[in-house]
């Protein structure tokens, strides 16, 4: 199962600097993986899994480090 996040930044450095955060937090797990990367200013997080709950808590923690990430991002702003 996979499922993939493309998050629009304002800037080139601003997703780079997310991806930078979310790549130390990120954990392999024995039921899924990560694959990040930044286009542009689009940081897209490519998430596979062996099964549907290990996809939907892998996205759901990529979703909470993004949105304080977003939140940080736009109190600097």
């Amino acid at each position: 199962m996979k499922a993939e996040l493309q998050i629009p930044f304002k800037s080139t450095s601003e997703a780079r600097s997310a991806l930078k955060v979310l790549e130390s937090e990120k954990v392999e797990r024995d039921r899924s993986q990560a694959k990040l990367s930044v286009t542009g200013s689009v940081l897209r997080v490519a998430v596979s899994a062996a099964d549907l709950p290990a996809l939907r808590a892998s996205v759901g923690t990529y979703l909470r480090l993004l949105s304080v990430i977003i939140a940080g991002t736009e109190a600097e702003g």
